[in-house]
């Protein structure tokens, strides 16, 4: 038995440390009436479309109606923002190198 871990976010990422400082500033923007605004904008479908082809999806073709309109269902809610906003900030940003390699089980990691 072992885990497999997928991502996004690439296994690179996974390797950068985020500092404290860095995550404050972004979250005073986010935070703020121009961060309310960005989300706004952001939760458009023509914005998720571009954000996902770019990003998300290895084939763009992929980036369906149905998919936008379970991604504009979830982004209708204001309060999902703060979950946008903690990733933009980067507050997952760790070097997760050392835990990995500490895993007893064994672990693929495909990114």
């Amino acid at each position: 038995k072992g885990v497999v871990l997928l991502g996004p976010p690439a296994v690179e990422a996974l390797s950068l440390d985020k500092s404290p400082e860095a995550i404050a500033k972004v979250w005073r923007i986010v935070g703020s009436p121009v961060g309310a605004a960005l989300f706004r904008f952001a939760r458009r479908k023509p914005f998720l479309a571009s954000f996902s082809k770019k990003n998300l999806f290895a084939d763009p073709a992929l980036v369906d109606d149905d998919y936008l309109d379970v991604c504009a269902a979830g982004a209708a809610d204001a309060a999902t923002r703060h979950a946008v906003f903690s990733f933009v900030a980067g507050t997952w940003r760790q070097d997760y190198r050392p835990l990995l390699a500490a895993l007893a089980t064994p672990t693929l990691v495909l990114s």
